[in-house]
């Protein structure tokens, strides 16, 4: 019986020992397990952190881009220059032009690109230059000329401006040649336009599209002098009337189809003598097509005196801070000076009680005029610019001059 007893108390006592370290074991696992559910959560939590700084960092970028965009801060990047590559050899020839051109390459993209017709182009003279633009945040310049080799034209904004430069005189000169003096030019005529039906049938535009037309033209004015002097020295003339036929174009008439240009077909021309400062006319129409975009528009407003509020006064203050806005809003009428809206404040401290003394129905209509007329010039009476203030105050025609 002892025996027995011995044996079943030493059976207990590892059953025990084995549950003791069964919960131990339990109780280790359940640890890590805790431990492990601690560590995914952290990493989770610092996975979720990092995702969402990337994501208030992507959006603050976003943001920032926007006010850029709206600044026009990417107008390098939203333009492209479309050159004839006629035009890209002939700057190659000229050092300080080709120093200019590759300048320009590098701030703006410049494609090499034929919108008019090869034929028209060698037999009239004269190389185009086109511009396309799209927003920086839309894909700017280089989608834009995807869009164009793909001729999709949604992908880019044409802008209706169109350079020509007649690198050759002697083809221009020739557009000159009338048979009498009363002739309005009619080879000049019909280049522009056949210039302008070429330009509409290539960007697919209607016969109401007008671009706007600028003729650059490279020592045009030299052409002239040189062919008369070769004129002038010519030995075999015949009969004066046949010479003066045959006599060149001058330098009067030159101006008079410029002018004649400008005024009837609106065509701007330009008479340079290098080839860079063609070159330097063309980088300064890029940038300012590209930033016409975000040129704000000039009003009456901004023309006015900017007056600065006074920043020594206090904030809690708030009559003072109101006097001194009247002050300043005085300060815009027609000859009132700050003493004068200085000495006017201190009697009416606010356009109310100015507004309130013209409302006073036992005042006739000449007083209220003259109300005001002796405390705005020290020791003088100024009924004009007491009129002038009632006449604001008061008056409801928007067109009536101060």
């Amino acid at each position: 019986a002892t025996t027995s007893s011995i044996k079943s108390i030493t059976i207990r006592q590892q059953q025990k020992q084995r549950e003791r370290e069964e919960n131990k074991r339990k109780r280790q696992e359940e640890k890590e397990r805790e431990k492990e559910e601690r560590k995914a959560q952290r990493l989770a939590t610092k996975v979720a952190k990092q995702k969402q700084q990337q994501q208030n960092k992507a959006e603050k970028e976003k943001r920032l881009d926007q006010a850029k965009q709206a600044m026009g801060k990417f107008t390098t990047s939203e333009i492209a220059v479309l050159i004839h590559p006629t035009f890209l050899v002939t700057t190659q020839k000229y050092d300080e032009a080709e120093e200019l051109m590759e300048s320009l390459q590098q701030t703006y993209s410049v494609q090499p690109y034929e919108s008019i017709d090869s034929s028209f182009q060698s037999t009239s003279g004269g190389v185009p230059i086109q511009w396309i633009r799209k927003d920086y945040l839309k894909g700017g310049a280089t989608d834009a000329l995807q869009g164009l080799q793909r001729k999709e034209s949604h992908r880019y904004q044409h802008l209706h401006s169109l350079v020509i430069v007649f690198d050759d005189a002697p083809k221009f000169l020739k557009l000159l040649q009338r048979k009498h003096e009363d002739d309005d030019y009619p080879l000049l005529q019909q280049y522009i336009q056949q210039l302008l039906t070429q330009w509409r049938l290539h960007w697919n535009l209607s016969h109401t599209d007008t671009p706007r037309v600028f003729l650059l033209l490279y020592q045009v004015a030299d052409e002239v002098n040189r062919q008369w002097n070769a004129h002038a020295k010519s030995k075999d003339r015949q009969s004066s009337a046949s010479s003066a036929a045959a006599a060149p174009v001058s330098d009067a008439e030159l101006h008079d189809a410029i002018c004649f240009l400008l005024v009837h077909h609106h065509v701007e021309c330009l008479l340079y003598d290098t080839m860079e400062e063609i070159v330097e006319f063309v980088t300064k129409m890029t940038r300012a097509l590209s930033e016409e975009p975000y040129q704000q528009q000039v009003t009456e407003l901004e023309c006015i005196k900017k007056i600065k509020a006074d920043d020594t006064l206090n904030d809690q203050d708030l009559l003072a801070k109101v006097k001194d806005c009247w002050v300043r809003q005085l300060q815009q009428l027609p000859r009132m000076s700050e003493n004068y809206a200085l000495n006017l404040a201190h009697h009416y401290a606010t356009p109310r009680q100015l507004w309130d003394a013209y409302q006073d129905p036992n005042i006739s209509e000449g007083e209220k005029r003259g109300l005001v007329s002796s405390l705005i010039q020290d020791g003088r009476e100024n009924r004009k610019m007491s009129d002038t203030l009632y006449r604001f105050m008061t008056s409801v025609d928007v067109q009536e001059l101060l």
